[in-house]
């Protein structure tokens, strides 16, 4: 089953969110839909969950959204890796 917001959204890799109050970015969802290493690994190793970067103060975060009260979906976008190349 696909990780969800709290608001019923699907959480898609691009998506901006607000974490904390701080714009962030999806960068990895590690469900069981997944097929890249990194989140088959995240999932081997704990329950899966997503990657949101571009904090200012935090600057990554792996949290899950359905347990997390403090993210917000705010929209879809492309993904931009924090050295800006896009994915």
């Amino acid at each position: 089953m696909p990780l969800k917001y709290r608001t019923g959204e699907v959480v898609m890799k691009g998506d901006r969110v607000l974490l904390s109050g701080e714009e962030g970015v999806v960068e990895l969802v590690a469900d069981e839909n997944s097929n890249d290493p990194m989140s088959l690994w995240l999932l081997e190793e704990d329950r899966g969950g997503v990657m949101i970067s571009q904090l200012r103060s935090l600057g990554r975060v792996l949290t899950s959204p359905e347990e997390d009260s403090d993210i917000e979906f705010v929209c879809r976008g492309d993904f931009q890796a924090v050295d800006g190349s896009a994915q």
